[in-house]
């Protein structure tokens, strides 16, 4: 009896191998493994590295961006997204100007077979940091209300000037700093939170992103001072006019009849007419 279990040894052998081959065909075939692509913004560590020794670094070969190809059963794919995968660079692994990039799927961790970033390294450009002070001068836009105009002279930015730092080839690149508000409807002195815009001789927009300042904290604003406005007549004195003997004054025309100030509120408001001196008649 004992050895009954030796009867056809061979087929049952066949037979588990089958059952076996069975199952994972079924599996494969219910749930295959297979691939998925994801487009994944890589993040930086450590770089200090790199800044503390008084440089800065810009990403370059348009390695920002990797697509990370994850290989999986087709179950775990459809769960995976792409904000639950990370993909980074840290400095300390720098190797001349190349940066390893680690993949890893938060939530998912043993339940994927690969996950693997192209291109597999960050490039990267260094160059010596430098500080350079700007002067900030003041763009607006929009049109104040009427009755007032801007006074040009006396609005201006809070702080006036900038220190400005970053790689050497794009301090280079600088020409001018824009502290630029909207002054759209406004009717009394106010003071602006203003957008900062750095532009280059052709009055093209430089990217920020490499760049740091002492203003980048508390921001910058503007002082906006308006004048009111007012038309006044114009009067002339016609007192010392004499005509010549034979001939008698009749009077004067003039053009504009109207002249348009500006000013503060209560100098304006004090004016009724611009007069004309009589000394300013004569020959």
């Amino acid at each position: 009896m004992k050895d009954r279990w030796k009867n056809n040894l061979g087929i049952k052998i066949m037979a588990v191998l089958f059952a076996v081959v069975l199952w994972w065909t079924v599996i494969n075939i219910d749930d295959p493994i297979g691939t998925k692509k994801f487009q994944v913004e890589v993040g930086v560590l450590n770089a200090e590295v790199v800044t503390n020794e008084g440089k800065s670094y810009q990403i370059v070969n348009n390695t920002k961006n990797v697509t990370v190809t994850v290989k999986a059963r087709r179950k775990v794919l459809d769960k995976i997204k792409a904000n639950n995968i990370v993909a980074t660079a840290d400095f300390r692994e720098l190797q001349g100007a190349s940066v390893p990039i680690r993949v890893k799927i938060n939530g998912f961790e043993g339940d994927y077979e690969e996950a693997m970033a192209n291109p597999r390294n960050l490039q990267i450009q260094t160059e010596v940091t430098e500080t350079k002070t700007f002067p900030i001068t003041v763009a607006t836009i929009g049109d104040v209300r009427e009755g007032y105009v801007l006074d040009k002279v006396n609005t201006v930015a809070k702080p006036k000037s900038i220190e400005i730092s970053g790689p050497k080839s794009s301090l280079g690149r600088i020409a001018r700093v824009v502290a630029k508000v909207d002054v759209s409807e406004l009717s009394k002195d106010t003071t602006l939170s203003a957008e900062v815009i750095y532009y280059d001789s052709a009055d093209n927009i430089i990217d920020k992103s490499l760049l740091s300042s002492n203003c980048d904290k508390n921001g910058v604003s503007v002082d906006v001072k308006l004048l009111s406005t007012k038309q006044l007549p114009v009067s002339f004195d016609t007192s010392k006019i004499v005509p010549g003997e034979g001939y008698v004054f009749s009077g004067i025309t003039f053009e504009p009849q109207t002249v348009f100030v500006a000013g503060k509120t209560e100098t304006i408001s004090a004016l009724a007419q611009l007069d004309i001196p009589a000394d300013a008649l004569q020959r």
